[in-house]
């Protein structure tokens, strides 16, 4: 379906999506479609264990966790989460809309998929790396190097709601990476990550090659 269409035909109120820093992007990709929507950062085991049972319905839009057949609008890249043929018609048959893709990241399907209706400029920047921590591409060099983008992927966290929807409201806005990093809470919770990677220096340092 175009995604004029699909933004038409959908009235999602809620978002649910994974909380690491691809559903966040991904997140932020849907928040700019349906701006008045809620968002939920969850966890694939809440979602298998129905945890939002009671929450979700034709007007929730799942990203990047495992698929469940109750809601309007599912997006996401993991095979593990495909939902088979006999589920996707199902789906479809019942109103609901999927797009699930062979791709690097969940971010990356909700990007492509609304690029040609709304400015995404400010996510553009960091699409690359979205996919590359996502993919699993990346490299040692980039595991280790001072980039502002893998620093903040390294903060998002569903365990604590509300900064990582202060993040998502930051990008949706329109703030860069570099803006939101240099923000002082952004800042305390990547210099507690640097420590922790001083730890993890040492250990590959002296036990990798």
């Amino acid at each position: 379906m175009p995604p004029r269409n699909l933004v038409d035909s959908l009235d999602i109120r809620l978002i649910i999506a994974d909380g690491d820093f691809d559903g966040l992007v991904a997140a932020a990709v849907l928040k700019t479609a349906w701006p008045e929507a809620s968002v939920i950062f969850s966890h694939p085991s809440e979602i298998r264990s129905g945890g939002f049972e009671e929450l979700i319905n034709s007007k929730t839009a799942i990203c990047d966790l495992p698929f469940h057949p109750n809601c309007g609008l599912y997006i996401d890249h993991h095979a593990t989460n495909k939902p088979t043929e006999e589920q996707e018609k199902t789906f479809i048959d019942n109103g609901g809309h999927i797009h699930w893709c062979e791709a690097d990241s969940a971010a990356r399907v909700a990007y492509d998929l609304f690029l040609p209706l709304f400015d995404l400029s400010a996510l553009t920047p960091i699409m690359y790396m979205v996919d590359r921590l996502d993919g699993g591409r990346i490299s040692k060099d980039e595991f280790l190097s001072d980039d502002a983008t893998i620093w903040l992927a390294r903060t998002i966290t569903s365990s604590d709601q509300e900064y990582t929807t202060n993040i998502l409201n930051k990008l949706v806005n329109g703030e860069s990476v570099l803006d939101i990093v240099n923000n002082s809470k952004v800042t305390e919770k990547i210099n507690n990550k640097k420590e922790e990677m001083k730890e993890i220096r040492t250990i590959l340092n002296s036990k990798s090659r």
